[in-house]
């Protein structure tokens, strides 16, 4: 919650006594479950530093609405995405594509099919979500993409004289969009 939201809440109050005690026991649940969130998130990104996964998980991160929460949910539930052979396998694998019934001539697509890892569909749902409020909202974000900017720049510099050249497997994910 928003410290604005807080202050707002600590101008609350009720008639009765018994009330007042259980709404202040409430706020101080949440209070307390915040700082448990942030004390988690702070040793995520601890264990970030030491992981195999960590350039892939900064870079997940450069995308709006992502995270490092989101991004090393991802891929500690995906591993090594270099296992599905293009986008579509990776979103089949999570479940984010149509559900289609055919019958001859008629086809018919539905919702998502839900098959697959509903843990990375949650967070991938939750950040396309976060990522949907305009960004003169989102003051994260703004702040994230001013910070990271000049840093995805050097390090995209520094891959550039490393690159080489396209897989099979590469050239099938370029194709596929």
């Amino acid at each position: 919650m928003a410290k604005a939201h807080f202050r707002w809440l600590e101008t609350q109050s009720f008639g009765h006594v018994a009330q007042q005690i259980v709404f202040q026991e409430y706020v101080d649940a949440v209070k307390e479950a915040g700082r448990l969130v942030q004390t988690l998130v702070g040793a995520m990104v601890q264990a970030l530093e030491d992981w195999s996964l960590e350039p892939v998980v900064r870079a997940l991160k450069a995308l709006r609405g992502v995270d490092v929460v989101v991004a090393m949910t991802i891929m500690s539930e995906l591993g090594d995405i270099t296992r599905f052979d293009s986008p579509k396998q990776l979103m089949a694998y999570v479940g984010q594509v149509p559900s289609e019934h055919s019958s001859g001539r008629s086809r018919r697509q539905g919702g998502i099919t839900k098959t697959g890892n509903g843990h990375v569909r949650r967070v991938l749902t939750r950040a396309g979500l976060v990522s949907s409020f305009p960004s003169s909202q989102d003051v994260t974000y703004s702040g994230k993409r001013n910070r990271r900017a000049p840093r995805c720049r050097r390090s995209l510099e520094n891959t550039e004289t490393t690159m080489q050249p396209l897989s099979a497997s590469d050239k099938a994910w370029q194709t596929v969009g």
